[in-house]
């Protein structure tokens, strides 16, 4: 009687655990279905947009053609005919490989909608890893897909940020778990998205630094300078700004007339007080409104642990100087850049909250609930307050 107990002590967790594996490849496919599905009806139904689906489509069927990053829809406003002078990345000859198997821009509605939704993974994984009941693991997974500015982000067109998204997802997966190579191998993966990501990276490192402290300290008073402590968040920080003068120097050979305008914008607001102070008061309602929508579906949880937000700092610091109101409304792809960040905070918090308790998770269940019917795009409440490229 004893030996049927203690076996099945072991046996019903690894029951639950292969349970909740196969639970999540379950939604992680019908997430990427529903979505597919959407996107495409959107498609044929003529409400996808040149910017940007038609310039992935004609950059990735040029290239296939022998014509490599071609395309003119920015001909005139950019002037050039070089996808790669405008958004540099290495991913392009991923998707590249993969629009080549059946090169239509269907493939590439379906492929963001994957790539977002297997985001869910490593979620469900840092939630397994740090929550004392395992059965609760799959709640930071469900609310990441249920997640509104995720389906901002998955229903307009086409675009490179989900695949950052989802690489730092691994990659801080990883780096919890101090698998430092896998880690490595997924942040290096994200620095490659687009250019400009890898300052978000080099938060990362600076994060690393600072939850690392204590030991970094240790390491340095005993002169262990190959610790991977030191090593790796001064790796990353090199690596990214290597990654970015590499990108930026690709931008300007390709195109010489090429300006980040967002860019030189926010650092002309940085160095005039004046400018900080209108480019705060510019939009603030909708800045304000867009910081709801980012923390309001997950009832505010994310605000518990700011250290994990700390790696999306430049998003929010741009975002409030912004005054182009594409930067700070949901239904753009943008949020892509923080959504790895606001769910590593959820689950922290979660973690150290008593979750065996129902009220919690019920609130958690209704403030998701509220801000899908009002914001999803699948929900026909959120019609008007989405940019209208959303719908079409």
């Amino acid at each position: 009687m004893n030996k049927v107990f203690y076996v099945m002590k072991f046996v019903n967790p690894l029951k639950k655990r292969v349970e909740n594996n196969l639970w999540i490849l379950f939604i992680i496919f019908a997430y990427t279905i529903i979505f597919s599905t959407y996107t495409v009806i959107k498609h044929y139904t003529f409400k996808t947009w040149a910017w940007d689906l038609g310039i992935f489509v004609q950059s990735l069927s040029s290239t296939l053609q022998g014509k490599p990053f071609y395309y003119t829809v920015e001909m005139q406003t950019k002037h050039t005919t070089n996808f790669m002078s405008i958004h540099p990345s290495a991913i392009f000859f991923f998707i590249l490989a993969i629009y080549a198997i059946y090169p239509h821009p269907e493939t590439l509605l379906v492929l963001q909608s994957f790539i977002l939704a297997l985001g869910a993974l490593p979620i469900y994984w840092m939630a397994r890893d740090q929550f004392s009941d395992n059965r609760l693991a799959l709640l930071p997974a469900i609310l990441y897909l249920a997640y509104p500015p995720l389906h901002g982000v998955n229903c307009y067109d086409f675009h490179y940020e989900p695949f950052f998204s989802t690489f730092l997802l691994f990659a801080l997966y990883y780096l919890k778990k101090k698998a430092w190579f896998k880690g490595g191998i997924f942040l290096v993966l994200a620095m490659l998205v687009m250019e400009w990501v890898q300052v978000i990276t080099m938060f990362v490192g600076l994060y690393l630094i600072w939850i690392h402290r204590s030991e970094i300290i240790s390491e340095l008073k005993n002169r262990r300078w190959k610790s991977p402590y030191i090593l790796v968040p001064t790796a990353i920080i090199l690596s990214s700004l290597f990654i970015l003068l590499s990108f930026l120097y690709i931008q300007k050979t390709l195109n010489p007339y090429h300006r980040p305008s967002d860019i030189i914008a926010i650092t002309h607001t940085i160095l005039s007080p004046k400018k900080i102070l209108h480019a705060l008061r510019h939009d603030l309602n909708i800045k304000l409104y867009y910081l709801l929508s980012i923390f309001g579906p997950l009832a505010f949880i994310p605000l518990l642990e700011p250290i994990e937000l700390v790696p999306s700092t430049p998003f929010f610091v741009s975002i409030l100087l912004y005054t182009r109101k594409a930067q700070y409304q949901i239904g753009d792809q943008y949020p892509a850049f923080i959504l790895p960040f606001v769910f590593s905070a959820t689950i922290k918090a979660l973690s150290k909250i008593n979750l065996s308790k129902p009220t919690l998770i019920k609130l958690m269940a209704v403030t998701t609930s509220i801000f899908v019917i009002m914001q999803s795009p699948l929900s026909t409440f959120a019609i008007g307050i989405y940019p209208p490229y959303v719908f079409g």
